[in-house]
């Protein structure tokens, strides 16, 4: 079923039009696994900070208030 006014390729034509083809296709998809690993690790530090944050706010909250000794206790 080929048409009947398109010329067969060869193997060395093809690899010419195939091989950088993939190449570049290769380039785009590991581009965008790159960026998408980036955006993932920048998502999970901010997760991480804000759970540092709400245990640290529980931590201080949790901790019973003293007041802080005057210039007499400190000398």
């Amino acid at each position: 079923m080929r048409h009947p006014h398109w010329p067969r390729l060869g193997y060395r034509r093809e690899v010419l039009i195939l091989l950088p083809l993939a190449m570049l296709l290769l380039v785009l998809l590991s581009s965008f696994t790159l960026f998408a690993f980036r955006s993932a690790i920048g998502l999970l530090i901010e997760e991480r900070q804000e759970e540092a944050s709400i245990l640290a706010r529980r931590l201080a909250a949790s901790i019973p208030p003293t007041t802080l000794p005057d210039q007499l206790e400190l000398r």
